[in-house]
This record gives structure tokens, C-alpha cells and sequence, in this order.
């Protein structure tokens, strides 16, 4: 990618950062009741999302799971973090891939309805921190963390918070977001997301990661096995980033 022209700077009078030039969408700020059972059964017919009946389909998670240990190189012997977890179908995926894998997400309705296989290995976010939700005693460092369809979700404030907070215990990150132009996604559908907040390019996610201590060590438009369904699309629609820390 190109050299970067976004700032993310510290704003002393309120203490967090100031984003500048994040294009203004429809005000969304992090609700955790959002994420409820209309949202990921009915995501359609309630206008809330694009999920219809979402539910562990392994002909597509677990070729997933297998897709994603391949393109980030994971070990047996390695440590994940699903971010944003749902339900926990991809933290099963990789758990049964032999994988030790945990998740969190901030939806009580999505753990609550969690796979019961899974269920222990998933914890609810409540805070822009990983402390004391994610107790580092339990789970120690993280090798990688996983943040699939997520951060968009999150405005820019909160996401640096918690990026900020990973940068403190994980080694990597597998991040993929979709991709945008002045508050517009590439493509259209993405729009049909009532919690979607952040439709930003390549250069103001690479930005956005430097400033909460990490750097992009790979970027792709497109990775095999991983959401290729929406390549026809748009060719640059989504953005798969692995991050190391600074």
C-alpha cells in the first residue's frame, strides 16, 4: 500500500483519541441489546442486518477455519482470540482443527445461544479493555487474534481503546473489514447493516492500526477460501490485514 495520509491524534480536552477524517455514516455507538436474536435470525426481515437464521453450517466454517490456519500460518501448538465471536461457530472450527481457541463478543444473546460444545471457551465484552473480561491468567498471550466482519461495527473511538489494549498481551492479528470510499461501501450490501459505522480505504485502517501499536505486516484483497463469494462484487470490496505488533 501506498504511504499513509490519515492522523489519528489524542484529543487532550476530552482524553481519547480524535479521528480526522472519518467520514460521518449514520450514528451508531456500540449497543450491546443491538445484537439480539432479530439480528441474527431475522437480520432481513428486521432491517437490523444481512443474517438470516445464522447457525453452524460446517461445510462452509470449517473449510473456513482451514483457511484461515493455512493463510496466518498457525500452529498446533498456537493460542487464538476470536474477536467478536457470535456464537462461536469459527472458535468450534478451529477447536475441532486441534487449535486452542477462545472468543468473546459483546452480544449477551449471542453467548447466551452460543454452541454448547463451545460455550466455556466464551466470554461477553463489556468494556473497551480486555481486563477484566479476559483474564491474562486464564488465557495467558494471545498468538493470534482473529476480528472477522467486526471492527466495522465499532466507532473509531472505541475500536482504538481496544486495539490499543490487544497491542498489550496479543502477538498478531488476522483482520478482515470491508472496504470503503468517503462513508460509502464498495459494495452496495454492506450499506444494508444498521450497525455498520466505519466505511474507510486500505490507508485509513493501516493508520488506524500503526496508531494503537501495530504494523501491517501482509495486506490482500483476496485470500483462498476466505469470502471470495464477494469478489465478483467488487474485486477490492473487503481487506484482509495481518498485524504484528509495533
Amino acid at each position: 500500500m501506498n504511504q499513509l495520509s490519515h492522523k489519528f491524534v489524542t484529543d487532550p480536552n476530552l482524553d481519547s483519541l480524535q479521528v480526522l477524517n472519518h467520514s460521518q455514516r449514520p450514528r451508531f455507538r456500540r449497543h450491546a441489546e443491538f445484537f439480539d436474536e432479530d439480528y441474527f435470525i431475522k437480520g432481513k426481515l428486521s432491517g437490523k442486518s444481512l443474517y438470516e437464521n445464522y447457525r453452524w453450517l460446517p461445510h462452509l466454517t470449517k473449510p473456513m477455519a482451514k483457511a484461515l490456519i493455512r493463510f496466518n500460518n498457525l500452529q498446533k501448538t498456537a493460542k487464538v482470540l476470536d474477536f467478536g465471536c457470535a456464537r462461536g461457530f469459527l472458535v468450534r472450527a478451529l477447536t475441532e482443527e486441534g487449535i486452542e481457541t477462545y472468543g468473546t463478543d459483546i452480544s449477551e444473546y449471542a453467548i447466551a445461544n452460543s454452541d454448547p460444545l463451545i460455550r466455556d471457551k466464551l466470554s461477553l465484552f463489556t468494556k473497551n479493555t480486555f481486563e477484566p473480561n479476559l483474564n491474562r491468567k486464564k488465557y495467558g498471550g494471545i498468538d493470534l487474534m482473529i476480528a472477522k466482519d467486526v471492527f466495522e461495527h465499532i466507532h473509531p473511538k472505541d475500536l482504538y481503546e481496544i486495539l490499543a489494549s490487544a497491542a498489550t498481551f496479543i502477538k498478531r492479528a488476522y483482520i478482515l473489514v470491508p472496504l470503503g470510499d468517503k462513508g460509502k461501501y464498495r459494495i452496495g450490501d454492506y450499506e444494508n447493516d444498521a450497525s455498520h459505522v466505519i466505511a474507510e480505504n486500505e490507508k485509513w485502517w493501516e493508520d488506524l492500526f500503526k496508531a494503537c501499536g501495530f504494523f501491517v505486516e501482509q495486506f490482500r484483497y483476496r485470500v483462498d477460501g476466505i469470502k471470495e463469494q464477494a469478489l465478483p462484487l467488487h474485486p477490492e470490496g473487503n481487506g484482509h490485514f495481518i498485524l504484528k505488533t509495533l
